[in-house]
């Protein structure tokens, strides 16, 4: 494949190292968006980074996905990933992953969502700073933000030609669900938690989210049947985004499910793709971030519920939240 004439061809690059050692770096970053968000993660994070496999198993997911987008290849299907909170999923989705992929083709356009305007700011705007990070700066001095386009919820990328800086294309408009956006396209469209917790509850909100993943996301693709959507969040109702249109079978969509704990066997069916359970720990996804006390904690203040859901991707609980369902039978006719 011929580089696009946005990306600097991987040879004149390499002829860099000997003089600068950060384009070693910058290679192996090419390379790799796992490797990207580890060098990058203190840019934005001040605790130290601590792998896990279904890290380095996103990060490979959605580069997969970059990759044909970049190539034009018609899209197999949208991803939905379905994690537990606190496994760093909006920071491997929604704050590094376009940067990443700015890196490569800054003409790339992204549309990123939220339940609410201030939850996609924050994202759209870490993003940002790790672009305007000494260490990017020093490792990509031919990428910046475009002057006069560095508004936190629409900004747009820069590059350095030898006449100076010129628009590449490529930038990031930020939004709620439901919100402004219709004047945009995306080649790659991230909704990061459509709903909280509390609109869960909301038979209105469930049906407004689901409404627009329907019938106004589709329709901001820049190329459709190329460009591709990652719907990203932990399950909060049976009939929650991800739950919806998983529902629909019509749809290709690749589904990525990690409950926090499959000691349960309920819980392990739920892992998909089927394979990665030999991944986990004594059970557990996340040995570090989600322990068993941890699980535990979190299950107390969830309840039973909110637990099955957010922990478990499982809105419906293996046993009820008030009956054993499992104990339940079906009869065809009534008795006398």
């Amino acid at each position: 494949m011929q580089p696009h004439p946005q990306q600097a061809p991987r040879r004149v690059r390499a002829l860099h190292a000997a003089t600068n050692p950060l384009a070693v770096v910058r290679e192996m970053c090419d390379r790799s968006f796992y490797h990207f968000l580890v060098t990058f993660w203190p840019t934005v994070c001040h605790d130290p980074f601590q792998t896990n496999w279904h890290i380095r198993y996103l990060c490979d997911e959605v580069q997969q996905v970059a990759w044909r987008v970049a190539r034009r290849e018609p899209n197999p299907f949208d991803l939905i990933i379905n994690v537990p909170p606190g496994t760093s999923k909006s920071s491997i989705c929604s704050v590094f992953f376009p940067v990443w992929c700015w890196t490569k083709w800054p003409w790339m356009r992204f549309l990123t969502f939220s339940y609410n305007q201030q939850v996609a700011i924050k994202s759209a705007d870490l993003s940002k700073k790790v672009i305007e990070s000494r260490l990017f700066s020093n490792m990509y001095q031919e990428i910046r933000l475009r002057k006069g386009k560095e508004g936190v919820t629409d900004y747009e990328i820069s590059i350095l030609e030898p006449h100076g800086w010129v628009p590449a294309g490529g930038g990031r408009f930020s939004s709620s669900v439901g919100g402004t956006g219709t004047a945009f396209h995306g080649d790659i469209l991230i909704p990061d938690d459509a709903i909280n917790a509390e609109q869960s509850f909301s038979d209105a909100d469930r049906e407004k989210a689901n409404r627009w993943g329907d019938q106004t996301l589709p329709s901001r693709k820049t190329i459709k049947g190329v460009s591709a959507t990652i719907w990203i969040g932990q399950r909060l109702h049976q009939d929650d985004p991800p739950g919806h249109l998983l529902a629909n079978k019509a749809l290709s969509l690749k589904h990525i499910c990690l409950p926090a704990d499959i000691s349960n066997p309920a819980y392990a069916e739920l892992v998909s793709p089927p394979e990665l359970r030999q991944h986990y720990v004594d059970g557990l996804l996340d040995p570090v971030r989600l322990g068993r006390k941890a699980i535990e904690d979190l299950t107390a203040q969830l309840g039973q519920y909110g637990a099955a859901a957010q922990l478990g991707q499982n809105p419906a609980p293996p046993r009820g939240a008030m009956f054993d369902v499992d104990r339940f039978t079906t009869i065809l006719t009534l008795p006398p």
